[in-house]
């Protein structure tokens, strides 16, 4: 049987902020997301973003833990029907039984995740649904593992020729039978054109489209 299983950590929560702010800035509005979840940071830069969370550091884990909680709750009770599902659509097994939610209180877009066994999720998410974003990130890891199972070997420069790829498969969710979840696919501006030539290859064999959406981009 396979399982999440859900931590906070506020010292990872502190890196984030050093080390992936200024990479997120690139790809998303942060001030708008500031402005909805910590309106003290707006127009902040890095290094007052960081100290905003050290010097509130007790009231930000509780609210972070207290939605924690409540979505864990959610996540629990579609938790089976998604790894099965997600197997037989890939039909593909995951290559662990056990992964790992970072419930964060500063990956403020949503979701990200960690090489090879841990996601990590913004539970008081209100611009996204924290669930989909769950089963969006634990898509990503299994995606990289079947990229392995078929021998490309992922160095981390492979990684990032192939993250555009990652992110828009992400419509194969689409196809999830889930009792209370309707997935909705989103994409960023610049995998509108890639989506296009590779959403008619999805005919339902994974592998095969895969290796066909790999022709795409010029990787296979």
């Amino acid at each position: 049987m396979h399982r999440l299983d859900f931590f906070t950590d506020f010292e990872r929560d502190k890196i984030y902020i050093k080390n992936n702010f200024p990479k997120l800035r690139k790809l998303f509005d942060m001030n708008k997301l500031l402005e909805t979840y910590y309106p003290s940071c707006v127009n902040k830069s890095d290094e007052e973003i960081f100290q905003f969370f050290m010097e509130n550091k007790e009231i930000i884990l509780q609210q972070t833990e207290h939605e924690g909680k409540l979505l864990e709750s959610k996540w629990k009770k579609v938790e089976n029907e998604y790894f099965t599902q997600i197997e037989k659509i890939t039909d593909f097994k995951w290559k662990n039984n056990h992964y790992n939610c970072h419930i964060s209180s500063s990956w403020i877009c949503g979701g990200g995740y960690e090489r090879s066994d841990t996601i990590i999720v913004f539970p008081r998410a209100r611009h996204c649904n924290a669930v989909q974003t769950i089963m969006h990130e634990l898509f990503h890891l299994h995606f990289w593992d079947f990229l392995e199972s078929i021998g490309i070997e992922l160095t981390k420069e492979k990684r990032k020729d192939l993250w555009d790829l990652s992110e828009t498969i992400d419509f194969i969710l689409e196809d999830l039978k889930i009792d209370g979840i309707k997935y909705k696919s989103s994409l960023y501006a610049q995998h509108r054109e890639l989506y296009e030539k590779i959403k008619p290859l999805w005919k339902g064999d994974f592998k095969e489209f895969i290796i066909n959406s790999l022709e795409v981009v010029k990787y296979y």
